[in-house]
């Protein structure tokens, strides 16, 4: 059995307590002991639940190695690698809140002959994408971001792939705590909008679980000099709806983090940031109006 916490939710993951589990270390800061769990998950090993995975009952396939079904009222995750075959070597299978579910592994004959340890439970992409689909139940929105800490403010910096998230982490990291430089979690809570760190980061690995009030939010790119531009209305609304992680194949959730976007945009402010990736960025962000 282990716990940990990211942006407040609890996850508490029950194992066979002979046998220890792998968990990555990115999780280390996120652990916990908490007296209760947001969402509660068991596992079992080399065993299948009693579920015919109709192709009929996708909702979401992601081209990949995981796919998203919706059988009986359940929500059905599974996942699979060339290495075992076609066949999902992971089964997950949750309620429609996304608060209790059971994890199904099938474990390689081999595996003990390599380590000591039972695989991670919640292995990417399945932590995200269970942490994605419970938010969008009018809970909070993932975004792909850096966040900083600098004090008391709350810095978002959003950006797709290459737009600088990682090298803006590396240049605050002497300045600022850095929460995550690639998966940001806000959550509005008794009207103010937090941001959380995760344990998903990019590749600049650090992380810490830890929220700050949300200040100001940036979009990032590339420029031959530092300067903003204030963005406000449907455009910063777009700019914030195409840097989330929207929910899979449900409709609902969609118009959720649309509308918690839109009011993103229009409580907190938003800028175009072109910057120069060097250290003048951070004393030009604090100076900012």
């Amino acid at each position: 059995m282990f716990q940990y916490k990211v942006a407040n939710t609890v996850f508490h993951i029950i194992t066979p307590d002979h046998i220890k589990t792998s968990v990555d270390s990115a999780y280390d800061d996120f652990l916990c002991n908490d007296d209760h769990a947001d969402i509660l998950i068991e596992t079992r090993y080399n065993t299948t639940p009693d579920i015919e995975l109709d192709p009929q009952k996708i909702i979401f396939d992601s081209q990949g190695s995981w796919k998203l079904y919706r059988i009986n009222d359940k929500n059905v995750f599974t996942t699979t690698t060339p290495l075992l075959g076609p066949d999902p070597y992971r089964i997950a299978v949750f309620n429609d809140s996304y608060t209790k579910g059971i994890i199904y592994i099938n474990i390689p004959e081999d595996w003990f002959q390599k380590r000591e340890e039972l695989p991670d439970p919640l292995e990417f992409p399945l932590s995200e994408i269970l942490m994605v689909s419970y938010l969008s139940k009018q809970r909070g929105v993932m975004f792909h971001a850096c966040g900083i800490q600098d004090g008391t403010k709350g810095f978002l910096f959003s950006g797709n792939s290459t737009h600088g998230k990682s090298t803006t982490a590396q240049l605050w990291q002497n300045h600022a705590r850095i929460l995550n430089d690639d998966r940001i979690i806000v959550r509005r809570e008794n009207g103010i909008f937090k941001m959380y760190g995760t344990p998903w980061h990019g590749t600049f690995a650090g992380v810490a679980a830890a929220s700050v009030r949300l200040h100001k939010l940036f979009f990032l790119r590339h420029a031959g000099k530092n300067q903003l531009t204030k963005e406000s209305g449907i455009k910063a609304t777009s700019m914030l709806f195409t840097r989330c992680f929207p929910p899979f194949g449900n409709q609902k959730g969609v118009e959720f983090t649309l509308d918690f976007c839109t009011q993103l945009a229009t409580s907190i402010p938003c800028y175009d940031f072109g910057f120069v990736p060097n250290a003048s960025i951070i004393e030009f962000i604090r100076n900012s109006p």
